[in-house]
């Protein structure tokens, strides 16, 4: 954690009613890295299965 902190990728702040708790939020460096990194592990998905369909803009969704 405190890695991802140093790097960039990961704020945290502290709960505004439990000073105590920690908030940890992804920022938009550590999203788009995990994004990448996802997108490249995914690529082979197609050649292993080819009855898989995977959209590409699936990873831009939040909600899902």
């Amino acid at each position: 954690m405190f890695f991802l902190r140093v790097g960039g990728r990961l704020n945290v702040t502290k709960s505004e009613k439990d000073k105590r708790i920690l908030l940890f939020n992804p920022t938009e460096k550590g999203l788009d890295e995990t994004r990448r990194y996802l997108e490249n592990s995914l690529a082979i998905f197609p050649d292993l299965l080819p009855d898989y369909r995977l959209k590409k803009d699936h990873l831009n969704n939040y909600e899902d």
